[in-house]
Formats: structure tokens, C-alpha cells, sequence
């Protein structure tokens, strides 16, 4: 595992981190159930890989309704998950769905650690009365961590090259609804999970997040960003720290979007 000071200097906005040796890794989001995988490509300079395209490293879906969803990543050596969405709800309410299939070379086994962060914001549209983020089920076949509450985010990790997944007991971002007037913006919660040791299982092939809402329409809006981190103990930072690199390397970012267009 690289030093914490190295994958600082690598990561921006969007950052979704593993072993760049292998191509299969899976980005697909929908938009009331219809799905699209994201786009991919290799920057010449890091070598690793980049959602979106060489112009614009990010993807954009947009429903017939005009609701909008968008994603970007980078692909690094590390089994970290960094990363960043931002849905419209145009019309009336609809379900946005994110899942993020890492495979992990070489594989990693117990002992390990698992954690997890999440936050996030909304925006209100025109509409008075607030902003409400429902949270919906993962896809079929993946488990929830079992405490009798539903979240938007799910993390789980396979053993068996990607046939089944296993919860690892920190999914987090709860059903939320923030009160706000037209047009004004409010926090969705800070969610901080872990270090704690993984379950039983392995050695873990790949690692797996799920990101699944329902949002309440009349042009709403909300972006989430968030930190999944895996690894052997005393290895991983914690969920602050990663959403602090997250944060400061937002601008730099920004930028390197406004160069290449």
C-alpha cells in the first residue's frame, strides 16, 4: 500500500481506487430502473483509469423526463473507493441507482479491516416543502447489513469472483427528509463507520458498493460523496481523513476540467 501522502497527491472530485492491472472493474448508474454502463478510458500521464472520456472525465445520463445523473472516477493501485454523484429529479419522483464492481489484484485476505464514510447535501426546487432521499434496495442478491434499517449505500465483498457478495456491517445513509424552502440547500448527515476487522470470509476477490435512492422530484437535487476503504490492519486512514482529500483536491479538479475543454 502506497504512503497516505502519495494517494493525496493522486486523487480529486471523483476517485474510485484499484489494482490497475485489471480492466473488467464495472461503473453502471440508471435512472428508474434503465442502466448504462459508464465509459472508460487511460490517462496517458498516471496510467490509470479514467471515467468519461479524454474531454470531459465524467459521465452524464439524462432520462426522456430530464432528470440527470452524473458520475467520474479515477482507477488507482490501491483497493480505496473515493467518490462522488449528483442527480436532478426534473419531474416527478424517481429511483437512481449507482454500483461500483472493483475486482482487487492480488487478492486480499483476513486479517483485514473495513470502513466506511458517506455525506452529502440537497438542494430544494421550486417547490417549498423540502427535499426527501428515500433509500432504496440494492439489486438483487446483494445483502443488507441486517440492522432493520434501510440505507442508500451498500458495501459488500466477494470471495468467489464476483458470483456472490457478503456485507461487510457498514452501510450507511438513512431515509431523510430536510425541510428547506425554494431553492435553498441543507446538509444529508456525515456518516463515519469503522475501522473494524472484515468479516469472515476470503481471500476477497473483489469489492463492491451499491448507492440506491429515491429522490422527490420537482427539480430536487442531491450529491453524495463518500469513502470505502479495505485492506490488512494499521493500513487504511480514517473515513475523515479520506473525505478531507477528497474536499481539498476538488479545485484541482475543477481546473483540470476547464484545461481539457
Amino acid at each position: 500500500m502506497k504512503n497516505w501522502q502519495l494517494l493525496i497527491s493522486v486523487v480529486a472530485v471523483f476517485v474510485i481506487s484499484i489494482s490497475t492491472n485489471v480492466r473488467a472493474a464495472s461503473i453502471v448508474v440508471s435512472i428508474d430502473g434503465v442502466s448504462q454502463e459508464a465509459p472508460t478510458f487511460t490517462d496517458p500521464d498516471t496510467g490509470f483509469i479514467v471515467v468519461g472520456t479524454p474531454t470531459d472525465p465524467r459521465f452524464v445520463m439524462q432520462s426522456p423526463a430530464g432528470d440527470r445523473l452524473e458520475v467520474g472516477g479515477y482507477f488507482d493501485p490501491d483497493p480505496f473507493i473515493i467518490f462522488s454523484g449528483a442527480v436532478i429529479d426534473a419531474g416527478a419522483p424517481s429511483t437512481f441507482g449507482y454500483t461500483y464492481i472493483l475486482p482487487l489484484a492480488p487478492t486480499i485476505s483476513n486479517p483485514s479491516v473495513v470502513l466506511d464514510s458517506l455525506s452529502g447535501s440537497v438542494t430544494n426546487g421550486a417547490a417549498p416543502g423540502g427535499v426527501t432521499v428515500t433509500a432504496v434496495a440494492p439489486p438483487a442478491g446483494i445483502p443488507v447489513d441486517g440492522d432493520g434499517v434501510a440505507e442508500i449505500q451498500v458495501f459488500t465483498l466477494s470471495d468467489d469472483g464476483g458470483v456472490t457478495y457478503k456485507n461487510v456491517k457498514l452501510d450507511s445513509g438513512p431515509t431523510t427528509t430536510t425541510p428547506l424552502d425554494s431553492f435553498d440547500s441543507g446538509g444529508y448527515g456525515v456518516y463515519n463507520q469503522g475501522p473494524i476487522a472484515t468479516i469472515a470470509g476470503g481471500p476477497w476477490t473483489h469489492m463492491r458498493a451499491d448507492i440506491n435512492f429515491m429522490l422527490s422530484g420537482g427539480g430536487d437535487a442531491f450529491s453524495f460523496n463518500g469513502a470505502k476503504a479495505f485492506g490488512p490492519p494499521g493500513s487504511i486512514p480514517e473515513p475523515g481523513t479520506l473525505l478531507l482529500a477528497l474536499l481539498s483536491f476538488g479545485a484541482a479538479c475543477v481546473c483540470r476540467w476547464r484545461s481539457v475543454r
